[in-house]
């Protein structure tokens, strides 16, 4: 995993963190993209963020 991927990762952990307020489908779509980011090609990370 890239230090970029590492980093965007940090950041939607903190963002979780910080707002009680997500619903379970919320963090149900959040593990998901963390998980297509952990997986991905530094080439895809801007079709994900899209």
């Amino acid at each position: 995993m890239s230090m970029e991927q590492s980093l965007l990762i940090n950041i939607v952990d903190q963002i979780v963190l910080l707002n009680e307020n997500f619903s379970a489908n919320d963090l149900n779509a959040i593990r998901t993209f963390k998980s297509a980011l952990s997986s991905s090609s530094n080439s895809s990370i801007n079709n994900l963020l899209q």
